[in-house]
C-alpha cells in the first residue's frame, strides 16, 4: 500500500518540476537516487517526468548516486555525543566517550569535543 496513492519520491519530483514550471528557475536535483525495492519501479516514471518537464521549457537537470549499493557516512566514524540529536537546549545522548551525561547541557559539547581531541593528540 502507498500511502497518499501515489510514492513519495514520484510526489517530490513532481512538486518541485512544478515549483521550476510556475516560476521559471532552473532546477537541479542532486543525487537523484533509487533505493529499496518501493523506489526502483518508479525509476522510469521519475525519468519521464523529467523529459515531459525538459520538452516543456522546464530548465531541470539532475545527477544520479553513482554506485548500485549503499555508502558508507560519516556518521558512522563519529562518537554517540557527536550524532546526539539536540532536544531543546539538552543533548540527547545513552552514552558518551567524552564524559557527557545523557541529558547533558548542549553547551558542554564543544568544550568536551576540544578535551577529547586534546587526550588524543
Amino acid at each position: 500500500m502507498i500511502p497518499f496513492g501515489r510514492p513519495h519520491n514520484l510526489r517530490a519530483i513532481a512538486e518541485m518540476l512544478d515549483l521550476a514550471r510556475a516560476t521559471g528557475v532552473k532546477l537541479q536535483f542532486s543525487h537523484l537516487i533509487f533505493a529499496g525495492a518501493r523506489t526502483w519501479p518508479t525509476m522510469d516514471r521519475a525519468l519521464r517526468m523529467f523529459d515531459v518537464a525538459i520538452a516543456d521549457g522546464v530548465d531541470v537537470q539532475f545527477d544520479i548516486f553513482p554506485n548500485s549499493f549503499g555508502a558508507t557516512l560519516l556518521n558512522t566514524l563519529l562518537p554517540a555525543a557527536v550524532k546526539a540529536k539536540p532536544s531543546g537546549d539538552r543533548i540527547v545522548a545513552s552514552r558518551s566517550p567524552w564524559g557527557l551525561s545523557a541529558g547533558g547541557s548542549a553547551t558542554q559539547a564543544p568544550a568536551a569535543l576540544a578535551r577529547a581531541t586534546a587526550a588524543s593528540g
